[in-house]
């Protein structure tokens, strides 16, 4: 019941268009499933959403007007906090190739979409896009010796 709504209130904030509430609504999604208040499954769902976007502007690297910039800001810090707060490697492993979302491999895919938007995106949207990478250096530190 609590983590149901919970959950409803959460993602609700994620539509938010102040970046920095949108990054606490993640923050405290990944803390709920690590308290197991909410399923994995949820914000594993958020995380793959959030990605198609971005996969999309990157393979078909369209222009965006002000509306789809400020989805795609959106997007990326939704990506990048998830990588930061939720360990996708240790819910990969405990799954074993189950659940409805396989996201072995995703944190490579994930940091390499982000770094990919912040090189081929608008330069006007660097401020914003710039520090999901930081967001994800601070979990996976060794993405910056490999890329």
């Amino acid at each position: 019941q609590v983590g149901q709504r919970l959950q409803e209130s959460l993602s609700a904030l994620l539509e938010a268009p102040d970046l920095e509430l949108v990054r606490a609504a993640v923050i405290c999604f990944c803390k709920a499933v690590m308290d197991r208040l909410v399923d994995e499954e949820e914000i594993v769902a958020h995380l793959v959403e959030s990605l198609a976007p971005l996969k999309h502007m990157v393979v078909h690297g369209m222009q965006l007007d002000a509306t789809a910039q400020r989805r795609l800001c959106r997007l990326a810090w939704i990506v990048a906090t998830t990588l930061e707060h939720l360990d996708l490697d240790a819910i990969a492993a405990r799954r074993g190739g189950r659940g409805a979302m396989d996201v072995t491999g995703m944190v490579d895919a994930a940091a390499w979409l982000l770094s990919t938007v912040v090189l081929k995106g608008h330069s006007a949207l660097l401020p914003s896009l710039v520090p999901c990478l930081g967001f994800v250096a601070r979990s996976h530190p060794a993405l910056l010796h490999h890329r």
